[in-house]
This record gives C-alpha cells, sequence and structure tokens, in this order.
C-alpha cells in the first residue's frame, strides 16, 4: 500500500484544501506517467477536482524534496494549483501551489484516486460577522483551522461579540489551550481599523482577563491561536471580590503592625482600600500595605474595604491582639573592690509593670577577653507599677581575678519560652570592674 505527501504540508493547509489521496497496487506500464517531473506537473484549473491515475511507472527526480514526515518517498507525481482568489488561512490568490503524490518508504506506485476541494470558512471568521454572545457564562471550543487572515489582522482568528447593558459590570475572559500562542484579546469600537484592546489573556497566565464594561457598549472577543491548536473560550462574570487581610496574628506595642490587602485571585490584585484599625484610627485609600502601631494592649478588629483594579470592592475583618511583655533590668548591684578567696553579694533587680512573669537572669563575668558563665536563677516576678523583684548572687573571687586585677560583671533576663520579651535592649546590665586583691596572708 502507498500513502500520498504533499510538498510543504504548510502548502496543502494554506491553499485551503481537502486532498483524499488513495494509491493502491497496480499494472506496470512502459512509460512515466506524464506528471510524474515537477516541472510537469498536471495543473488543477477549477475545484472540487477529482482523479484517478495510476502510477505504477512512476519515479523519483533527483530534486523530489523529501516528504512532510522526513522521508525520501519514491513514485512521486505531481499536481499543481493558482489560487485565482484569496482563500482560507494563508491561502493567496495568484500563488502557485503543488502537491508531490509519492510512494511510501520505497514501495512501488498503484492506482491513485486524487481529490482537491475548498473548505468552508468558520462562520464567524470575519469581524463583521462575530458571533453574538447572548448569555454568561459562555463556552466554545472554536475549530481555528477554518480560520483565515482578513485585511488589519496579522493571523487566523475568530470572532465574538457581546452588548452591555444597565449598570457597568466586570467581566472575565479566559482562553485555554497547551499553545503558548493562543489568545483572547478584548476590544472596543466598531471596525477592525480602529479597534482599542481591552485586556488581553494568554494560557499561561495566572487567571483569565478581567475588565470593567460600560452600560450599553459593545465588545469584541478575537480568539488567536496558530497552527490551529485547539482552545477554549470562556466568557463570564466576573466572580464576587473577597478580600484578605495579611498580618501577624499578634503584637505589641512598640510594634508597626504591617497590613497587607491581598486576595487569593490573580484578577483581584492589586487590591486597595480603606483602613478601620479598630483602636479609632483609620487610613484613606491606600494601594498596597500600610503600617499601624497600637499604643495599648488589647484585642482589636481591623477591617479593610477593598477595590480591585476594575472596581469591584468587598470588605473584610479579622483581629489582632496586641499583648506586650516586657520586663527590664533596674538595678545592677556588684561590690566596689574584693579580694580573692572571698565570697561577696551581686544584686539584680528586675521591673515589671505588665504581667505576671516567669524571669530568669543569668549572670556572666568577664577577667580577660571572654565572658564565663557564674550563676542561674529563675522566679515568678509579679506585675506592679513601683516595686522590683531582687536576684541574689554570691560570688567567690577567684586567684584569677586577682591576676587580672579586676572584674566585670554582666545580667541578662530572659523570660520563659515561649514568651518573648517585647523590647530587649533593657534586659542586659553591664557592671562597673570590680578591683580584686590577692588573697589575704595571715
Amino acid at each position: 500500500m502507498l500513502s500520498a505527501r504533499a510538498f510543504a504540508r504548510s502548502l496543502i493547509t494554506t491553499a485551503a484544501v481537502v486532498m483524499a489521496v488513495v494509491l493502491v497496487p497496480g499494472v506496470a506500464h512502459a512509460k512515466p506517467p506524464s506528471n510524474d517531473d515537477f516541472d510537469n506537473s498536471t495543473a488543477i484549473t477549477a475545484l472540487p477536482y477529482t482523479v484517478q491515475q495510476d502510477t505504477s511507472e512512476a519515479s523519483k527526480a533527483p530534486d523530489d524534496p523529501y516528504g512532510c514526515d522526513g522521508y525520501n518517498h519514491d513514485n512521486s507525481v505531481w499536481f499543481s494549483y493558482t489560487a485565482a482568489e484569496s482563500g482560507l488561512l494563508r491561502a493567496t490568490a495568484g500563488v502557485t501551489y503543488h502537491f508531490m503524490v509519492s510512494g511510501f518508504r520505497g514501495s512501488v506506485g498503484g492506482q491513485l484516486s486524487f481529490a482537491v476541494n475548498t473548505i468552508a470558512p468558520a462562520a464567524n471568521d470575519n469581524f463583521a460577522a462575530a458571533e453574538r454572545i447572548t448569555a454568561r457564562p459562555f463556552t466554545q471550543n472554536p475549530d481555528l483551522t477554518t480560520a483565515s487572515v482578513e485585511a488589519d489582522e496579522h493571523q487566523p482568528s475568530v470572532w465574538y461579540s457581546y452588548t452591555t447593558s444597565g449598570q457597568a459590570r466586570s467581566l472575565t475572559a479566559r482562553i485555554e489551550g497547551d499553545s503558548l500562542h493562543s489568545v483572547v484579546a478584548v476590544y472596543t469600537r466598531n471596525s477592525l481599523p480602529e479597534l482599542r484592546e481591552t485586556t488581553c489573556h494568554r494560557p499561561q497566565g495566572d487567571g483569565p482577563a478581567v475588565f470593567r464594561a460600560n452600560p450599553d457598549t459593545t465588545y469584541y472577543f478575537r480568539v488567536v491561536s496558530r497552527h490551529g491548536d485547539s482552545v477554549r473560550f470562556t466568557f463570564d462574570e466576573a466572580p464576587a471580590l473577597q478580600p484578605q487581610i495579611y498580618t501577624s496574628s499578634e503584637a505589641t506595642i512598640y510594634d508597626k503592625v504591617r497590613f497587607e490587602p491581598t486576595s487569593w485571585q490573580a484578577i483581584d490584585r492589586p487590591l486597595s482600600g480603606e483602613w478601620d484599625f479598630g483602636d479609632g484610627t483609620t487610613a484613606p485609600r491606600t494601594t498596597g500595605a500600610v503600617e499601624h502601631r497600637y499604643t495599648a494592649d488589647g484585642v482589636y478588629k481591623v477591617t479593610l474595604r477593598a477595590a480591585s483594579p476594575d472596581g469591584r470592592t468587598g470588605t473584610v475583618s479579622r483581629e489582632i491582639t496586641v499583648k506586650t511583655h516586657d520586663v527590664s533590668i533596674e538595678r545592677f548591684e556588684v561590690p566596689d573592690k574584693a579580694r580573692a578567696g572571698v565570697s561577696k553579694q551581686i544584686r539584680v533587680h528586675v521591673a515589671n509593670t505588665r504581667y505576671a512573669e516567669r524571669v530568669t537572669v543569668k549572670l556572666h563575668k568577664n577577667s580577660g577577653s571572654s565572658w564565663t558563665d557564674v550563676g542561674e536563677l529563675t522566679i515568678e516576678v509579679p506585675a506592679h507599677p513601683d516595686n522590683t523583684v531582687r536576684f541574689p548572687f554570691s560570688y567567690t573571687f577567684t586567684p584569677e581575678d586577682a591576676v587580672a586585677g579586676k572584674v566585670t560583671f554582666r545580667a541578662v533576663a530572659q523570660l520563659t519560652y515561649p514568651v518573648q520579651d517585647a523590647l530587649q535592649l533593657d534586659n542586659e546590665a553591664i557592671s562597673l570592674a570590680t578591683k580584686v586583691r590577692p588573697m589575704a596572708c595571715f
């Protein structure tokens, strides 16, 4: 069995024809057929065209091209067609298209049945014949293999139109398909030369294209896909805006809290909005994040009145807890002088004015180039506006301290995990140096 291959497959498709070829083995003749060579191709003068021909004695010329599948084919015969008028896809009037019908991978010729015919264009192939959309949602899988290029276009496409009524509304257009070259573009105006693009969407986009449609206005949708790839076009009402507030769940009075308006739908972003922080303060409409500092602990209801770029609006609220854990070292008592071998009292006074806390104080010394741990105490510290809690340490000075001649102490106060101190700058104290003399001789 033989098969037919056309010279440059794109010439078949761009000629906007249907070709039917059947080859069956036949009886050999004495000489090749008259259209055995490219230069003597059989001219197709009118469409539709059908022919039966015996290709048993057809040969292969040295300059015959490879078939459209990339293989070298034998027993070829040739046909040609000069387009009388512009047709579908890229068929251009006055251009001659050639068809090579050949044996497949070394097979012999046979009885050929070859047909060429025109293809009816898509009903909405031209802008003036745009298919009217009368209801939403609207979904269609257009056949772009039968689309053509009309004046003021650069690629084959099909057209749709939709006329709005009543109030302004937000609409979406989406194109789905495997090709990265597919696109749906949305236009206004009433003729190809004056069209103005409103938005567009490609399959690799984050979401459908969204646009604000004015009342009593006609919008045109142009669906394009290179090479006739399969696509799906969807047109619908834009979903309701569902804004969210992105922020931390807790804060302190020392924090600038960042509030960011967001949405899981890419078509909603960037969001703008007016803010009510729940403590009697507000922020005017802004796009993007805002910052706010609370002056007192409490639970606050934050409200965002958001708007998407196309004008949809929505309101969302969430609570934020402001709770400030904060202790500080108010006084650090160390001896002015000491002698090696003698124990002395060291006292760390911790203040706490907010919540009862479990506090750990770590004591370190430095009599050289690094800090060394001396001791650690953990005590429950109640909240009080004036009083402090004393952490008493006892330290015995060493001969090494006497060699250095002085010792410096450092105290660090920490809250028990997972509680975090809101202001750690006042949680550490370093003392003046204590002078240390050698051990007394008796």
